[in-house]
């Protein structure tokens, strides 16, 4: 049975989500060092698509059906990207392609380039 939700709720949730874009924004410009800059924007989305979900798309009030449901989304999509970067975190190893370093690609290098003496 559908609830009744007041539009005071979806104003707070709305606020939520204006502040966390701002959030997002605000953190885009600071340099947290290493990969925590990667990991503070995908907290915000992962909280930004929580609140999405569970009062706009009205899971919050829905069966534990929906949930199951909501839930097998989440581990599906959560495989993938384990599986994906997983594939993506272990390509360093391989050689590159001489083509690749041929064109002046950069970062695509296998060894650090070679120290030139200067001439005297």
């Amino acid at each position: 049975m559908a609830e009744i939700i007041s539009q005071r709720l979806y104003y707070y949730v709305f606020a939520a989500l204006l502040a966390l874009t701002l959030l997002t924004w605000g953190a885009s410009y600071i340099h947290f060092g290493g990969h925590l800059n990667l990991i503070v924007a995908v907290t915000i989305a992962v909280c930004k698509a929580g609140l999405v979900v569970l009062f706009f798309m009205h899971v919050r009030y829905s069966s534990r059906l929906i949930w199951v449901f909501i839930g097998a989304g989440i581990f599906w999509l959560a495989l993938l990207l384990a599986l994906t970067l997983g594939d993506y975190l272990s390509r360093d190893w391989l050689p590159t392609s001489a083509g690749w370093q041929r064109l002046n690609v950069p970062g695509y290098t296998t060894h650090p380039p070679e120290s030139r003496a200067v001439d005297q």
